[in-house]
């Protein structure tokens, strides 16, 4: 199992992929990085520019399923 952060406003439980623009470098879905750091940077930004606090949620994903 590996610890995967994403970094936003809010507490996201259950990710949808079939959620998110379209346009991103990645096509649309649910982002996550192994990078703590990575995660807390983007929480932050999101967080200053809606005046609203980050959140940093952390989901443990198993990668070793085909």
């Amino acid at each position: 199992f590996s610890g995967e952060y994403h970094g936003t406003i809010e507490t996201v439980e259950n990710p949808i992929c079939a959620f998110g623009r379209k346009n991103l470098d990645f096509g649309q879905g649910f982002y996550v990085t192994d990078i703590r750091e990575q995660a807390v940077k983007w929480a932050v930004l999101i967080a200053q520019k809606r005046k609203e606090h980050p959140v940093i949620n952390r989901y443990l994903l198993d990668r070793s399923c085909p």
